[in-house]
């Protein structure tokens, strides 16, 4: 947690992401300090895919 939003910080590793996490983030949210320190997602990483657009097609 952020000592200065209360926030859930990102994690670290994999096994971070627990039932009791995605709790935290539910009641908390995600630390909104800390937005500039994340790192972008790699421009060959494949896109996400929109559910809505495929239900259509």
């Amino acid at each position: 947690m952020c000592s200065t939003c209360e926030g859930v910080l990102p994690a670290d590793h994999p096994e971070a992401f627990t039932p009791e996490r995605a709790h935290l983030i539910m009641a908390h949210g995600y630390c909104s300090c800390r937005a500039d320190d994340v790192v972008p997602a790699q421009a060959d990483s494949p896109p996400a895919v929109d559910s809505l657009s495929i239900a259509a097609s």
